[in-house]
């Protein structure tokens, strides 16, 4: 396959966190009626990042998907005596998608953060090879050595990101 695999944790403090698409698209969808919009799009047919992820493993510091959820995610590959920050604003939620949250008494972050199936990729990347990527991205935070992940929230204010996402083989 490959000699040098691209591995979950190999970052660094002061990579940049980075993810290939829109989160928490598919979570709306599955809450929604109508499946005739990009949030049932999104849950229903899910694209792979396959060229994504072929132009990251030469400049990506570390590299998941997204299939538990980011909060999830950001769990499962944190290092002891790392973190990381990540800002509310760089996730550029649509007013649109936290109306239609709203109308059904969700909660839009939690919905971002904690439902999954985006199948998006989540990457940490050094700063000075951002320019060398060919892929449509978007930097929503970076590695901390603050052994904690957290959101700054629009308003300002910090919390941390619990770990919660989805839970496989679970019955109610």
């Amino acid at each position: 396959l490959t000699d040098n695999p691209l591995m979950k944790n190999t970052y660094n403090k002061g990579d940049l966190v980075a993810v290939t698409g829109d989160i928490g698209l598919a979570a709306l969808g599955f809450e929604l009626d109508d499946w005739n919009n990009v949030y049932a799009k999104s849950a229903l047919k899910p694209k792979a990042r396959i060229k994504e992820g072929l132009v990251l493993k030469d400049y990506a510091t570390s590299a998941t998907d997204i299939t538990d959820g980011l909060a999830s995610e950001l769990h499962e590959i944190k290092r002891d005596g790392f973190g990381f920050m990540i800002y509310e604003e760089c996730l550029d939620i649509s007013d649109e998608y936290k109306d239609l949250a709203g109308q059904l008494g969700l909660d839009y972050l939690d919905l971002a953060l904690h439902v999954g199936e985006d199948f998006e990729l989540l990457f940490t990347i050094q700063k000075d090879d951002l320019k060398k990527l060919s892929i449509d991205y978007k930097v929503i935070g970076e590695v901390t050595d603050s052994d904690v992940i957290e959101l700054t929230l629009e308003n300002g204010f910090v919390e941390q990101i619990k770990n919660r996402g989805y839970e496989h083989y679970v019955s109610e």
